[in-house]
């Protein structure tokens, strides 16, 4: 007799001391019972058991204070507080993180979501899946007019706060608001083919309120339609949040006709840039990471930011080549010689503010369609993009930058996400 029949056995003996009936009501148990049972049991033993000693491995005796798997998802470690202790929060916040850092958590969570994508039912908080394997981010399908009205004084006034101090500091500010994917997309993304109402009046609305403080606010919804309608190339990518490099260098050559305009004299003299690349890296984009299938997150020599990688057979099917694609100008005292934005940004008369979509191709493009070095220390990941318009202003205010015209790009989600200040004033 194995020693799970013998547990078993002494179960139900006690049962039967308590409760005759029920002992006589449990059957005898065929082998085949007692196998899948017994294996069940192991299993259950091993998983529970398997998470805390690769977290005490891992992150105790090796000292490692990065996630043994690292996804885009993954969260940072809390930090203790004695507050936080008291009240429970540092206790929730270490549970979760244990739970999302732990691989167990992250091949199951991760081998049930690909079943369901395969089954044509993956549906997630993050993404929703829309027509013919299109990615939509989910939070900004919509618009709740309750949030947008009831930001509208603060962002309008972050907006006038803004303009001022673009004054103040002498320089010309636009703004690129870039449109979500979806109202580019809406074929693809709403299953009636159309736009809310609510939400298909958020970006004119953005426009007449930065209108409204005085900003050059430049339109790139319609220019991207337009551009979509002429076929081609997406000018937003399939399965990521981001436009292509074609519907980039769209926006910039309509912020680069208007800037010409307008502020033509401010801008420099044109110079012949040159594009450099493709860098082409196979890898998965954002919102087929955010899915929640077997991927994770790596660092990649040569870029900025960490790219997603597959880590299954399904997602390897997803993975695709992407392009990083930089610019050059000449040496501005040997011609023969050519510079990247890197060397060229802190002398430039325009400077970038901006988003994501700044990094995915938006500042390559810009500098190229505008032919002249732009500065793109800047911009940084994320919808809201005030915070890098802010510490652009402190450098310019500092003598650390010299730009006379700058660019401010945000997206047009961060009016439900973000925009609503407080400003502060340049230090």
């Amino acid at each position: 007799m194995s020693q799970f029949e013998a547990l078993v056995g002494m179960l139900r003996r006690l049962v039967s001391s308590v409760e005759p009936d029920l002992s006589a009501a449990m059957p005898e148990q065929t082998p085949g019972q007692w196998a899948v049972r017994w294996h069940g049991v192991v299993l259950f033993v091993g998983l529970a058991v398997l998470s805390p000693l690769l977290h005490l491995g891992w992150h105790g005796l090796a000292g490692r204070s990065e996630p043994l798997i690292r996804t885009n998802a993954t969260a940072r470690a809390p930090v203790w507080s004695w507050g936080a202790a008291a009240d429970g929060r540092f206790q929730k916040q270490l549970e979760t993180w244990l739970q999302e850092d732990s691989p167990v958590t992250w091949l199951l969570r991760g081998s049930y979501r690909e079943l369901l994508w395969h089954l044509g039912q993956l549906q997630t908080d993050h993404v929703h899946v829309g027509k013919d394997g299109w990615l939509f981010a989910r939070p900004s399908l919509d618009a709740d007019p309750e949030v947008v009205e009831g930001r509208a004084e603060k962002r309008q006034a972050l907006f006038a706060a803004i303009g001022a101090e673009a004054r103040r500091l002498g320089v010309e500010l636009v703004v690129m608001v870039v449109p979500d994917k979806e109202r580019i997309y809406q074929d693809f993304a709403y299953e009636s083919g159309a736009m809310p109402a609510r939400k298909a009046e958020l970006y004119p609305r953005l426009l007449r309120e930065l209108a409204a403080a005085g900003l050059l606010a430049i339109d790139l919804a319609t220019a991207l339609v337009q551009a979509r309608a002429l076929g081609g190339e997406p000018v937003y990518q399939l399965r990521d949040s981001h436009w292509s490099a074609p519907g980039a260098l769209v926006a910039a050559m309509t912020v680069a006709g208007i800037l010409q305009q307008r502020v033509g004299d401010r801008l420099g003299p044109a110079q012949e840039p040159v594009l450099v690349g493709p860098h082409r890296i196979d890898g998965i984009e954002d919102l087929a990471g955010q899915l929640g299938m077997l991927t994770r997150y790596v660092q990649r020599p040569g870029l900025l930011d960490p790219i997603i990688v597959p880590a299954s057979l399904t997602t390897h099917a997803l993975a695709r080549p992407l392009d990083y694609w930089g610019v050059s100008f000449p040496h501005p005292s040997d011609p023969a010689r050519r510079l990247g934005l890197a060397d060229l940004a802190p002398d430039a008369a325009i400077a970038l503010a901006g988003s994501s979509f700044s990094r995915a191709h938006g500042d390559i493009a810009l500098a190229f369609a505008l032919r002249r070095p732009i500065d793109n220390r800047w911009p940084r990941a994320g919808a809201d993009s005030t915070p890098t318009l802010r510490a652009l202003f402190d450098a310019i205010a500092r003598g650390e930058c010299q730009a006379k015209v700058v660019i401010w790009e945000f997206v047009e989600r961060a009016a439900i996400e973000n925009l609503r200040g407080p400003w502060r004033a340049s230090r």
